[in-house]
């Protein structure tokens, strides 16, 4: 593949000068360009921390994300995260990121209500098939879950009780998209977590109205269990899967449940095993952040049912994410699937898997990942640069034929980031990076969204922000970096080749979070077409 490089001082060249979304900038003694250690991928910056509408204090870090999109709209996503206040002492509530243009800008704030809990905490969020967004939070001061609704056009209501009778904990939610029109529970919208009494449960819970109310806990399955989420097969069916012995005790040896309802939630099977797993540890080597268990994720193909589990494994003595499938509703299991494609048992740990289904059937996972060392930029301490198996990049897979072969490890992270340059701790031996990351699939797009300290240009201080990076749904055929240059300008490599075409038709796409700028490729004249500011929230 040929590289041309676009320079102001080349004849015929093209220089492009952007208004960067956030006016406000800190001398930037470092060229984004360097900052930027993968040119695959784009990634926006959806968090900010300091002031944050709804919340009282001001915000330090986020952590602990989820994205869902709107199966009306898919430029329409919703994000969640906690947000500390107060990370040294483990204070926080959770908050909301809303974006109306594919995650190219992005609103943040906390939904009333949510302060009046000591706490609230595992936020997740979902869309009905009309385009009602949820948010679910766990609540401290009482114990129970709640869940706000923002109905389609408007603002987000108060939070609605959905439980107060269990110890409730890692609470996942998800809701009847109707993708073909087959199920005769379209808008139900679904609960699972899990009752951490002794025994502990995983229990359920399930609307029918929208969420202005919700039925009694429905008890699953008893033992040691954890993780429990939900997911809606496109004729209705109700799976959730959970963890049994997922949190690392004695050998490690446990195992993905899972039970099935197809009578919108009313009743449930028996439990019955997807997959053996070997747990992995609370805290990983060379790490301070709790892991914490091997929490499973889960998606259903919308076109054939089909049942896709990951989870992040420790069978080889490092840990991996591995996959199962089942295309007949449960019956039989596939035997699990390496997905990370690093050397096996090369002393490199992956972890926090998360799944996503495409309408048109495309899987897609995303996982933190441990396999390239600590790069050398100045905010990194000298004692942790080169160093292996310890900062952490967000890596992604992709399958377009039901998971019978998966695509090439893709990085979407543009820079592997150092968790101990800003973590929250839990307690004075357990630090915080999160128990699970977001992504959500379009027909033309799979969406990472992730919390890391990289400082692409907006993260000055290094806290735990939130990051997004939409991966186009085919193999790419172009490339782009943006260089950075005087007087912000900013300059184009753009790597050649074309699929197709002689003349390299296809275009390369520069996005800042306000802006996107679209470029001819393959010896096009003529200025290159910017498209204006999109919707942008208060």
């Amino acid at each position: 593949m040929s590289k041309r490089i676009v320079s102001a001082a080349a004849p015929g060249a093209v220089c492009l000068a952007l208004a960067w979304s956030w006016a406000a900038r800190p001398a930037d003694p470092l060229a984004r360009a360097e900052r930027r250690q993968a040119a695959t991928v784009e990634n926006v910056q959806v968090s900010r921390d300091g002031a944050v509408a709804g919340a009282s204090l001001p915000v330090t870090d986020f952590s602990e994300v989820m994205l869902a999109v709107d199966p009306t709209d898919p430029d329409h996503l919703l994000g969640c995260a906690k947000l500390f206040h107060t990370p040294a002492a483990y204070r926080f509530h959770s908050g909301v990121f809303e974006s109306f243009d594919g995650g190219r800008s992005w609103s943040q704030r906390q939904p009333d209500g949510v302060e009046g809990y000591t706490l609230t905490s595992d936020p997740v969020a979902a869309f009905d098939h009309a385009g009602n967004a949820y948010f679910a939070v766990l609540t401290r001061g009482p114990t129970g879950i709640d869940v706000l609704k923002k109905p389609f056009g408007g603002g987000w209501g108060p939070p609605v009780t959905a439980d107060r009778t269990t110890a409730a904990d890692k609470q996942w939610i998800a809701a009847d998209h109707d993708p073909r029109g087959a199920s005769p529970h379209a808008g139900n919208v679904y609960l699972a977590w899990t009752d951490v009494g002794d025994p502990a449960r995983i229990v359920f819970a399930r609307s029918t109205d929208s969420g202005a109310a919700w039925s009694a806990p429905l008890v699953l399955a008893t033992g040691p269990l954890q993780g429990a989420v939900p997911a809606v097969g496109p004729d209705g069916t109700v799976v959730v899967v959970y963890g049994r012995d997922i949190i690392a005790v004695g050998d490690g040896d446990g195992a993905v449940e899972w039970v099935r309802s197809t009578d919108g939630g009313r009743t449930f099977s028996a439990p019955a095993t997807a997959a053996a797993l070997r747990a992995v540890p609370y805290q990983l080597p060379n790490a301070v952040f709790r892991t914490p268990a091997s929490l499973p994720a889960l998606a259903i193909s919308p076109t054939t049912g089909d049942l896709h589990v990951a989870w992040a494994d420790y069978r080889h003595g490092d840990a991996d994410i591995l996959a199962v499938r089942s295309t007949d509703g449960g019956a039989t299991w596939s035997t699990p699937r390496r997905l990370n494609d690093d050397a096996v048992a090369g002393g490199v740990d992956q972890f926090q898997p998360q799944l996503a289904a495409a309408p048109n059937g495309r899987i897609a996972a995303v996982w933190f990942d441990r396999r390239l060392p600590c790069p050398d930029l100045p905010w990194i301490p000298r004692e942790n640069v080169g160093r292996a198996n310890f900062c952490i990049d967000t890596y992604m897979a992709r399958s377009h034929d039901g998971g019978a072969t998966w695509e090439p490890n893709v990085r979407v992270s543009a820079q592997t980031w150092d968790w101990s340059i800003s973590l929250p701790m839990v307690n004075p031996t357990t630090g915080f990076i999160g128990d699970y990351q977001g992504l959500a699939s379009t027909a033309d797009a799979d969406i990472a969204f992730w919390n890391a300290t990289a400082d692409l240009g907006d993260n000055p201080r290094r806290r735990q922000q939130v990051f997004v990076a939409r991966v186009p749904a085919g193999r790419p055929t172009a490339e782009a970096t943006a260089t950075a240059a005087p007087r912000g300008s900013v300059y184009l490599p753009v790597a050649g080749g074309s699929e197709g075409t002689a003349s390299g038709a296809a275009p390369v796409r520069l996005r800042d979070a306000r802006r996107s700028v679209m470029l001819p490729r393959g010896g096009a004249t003529g200025p290159p077409t910017v498209h204006g500011s999109p919707r942008r929230l208060p």
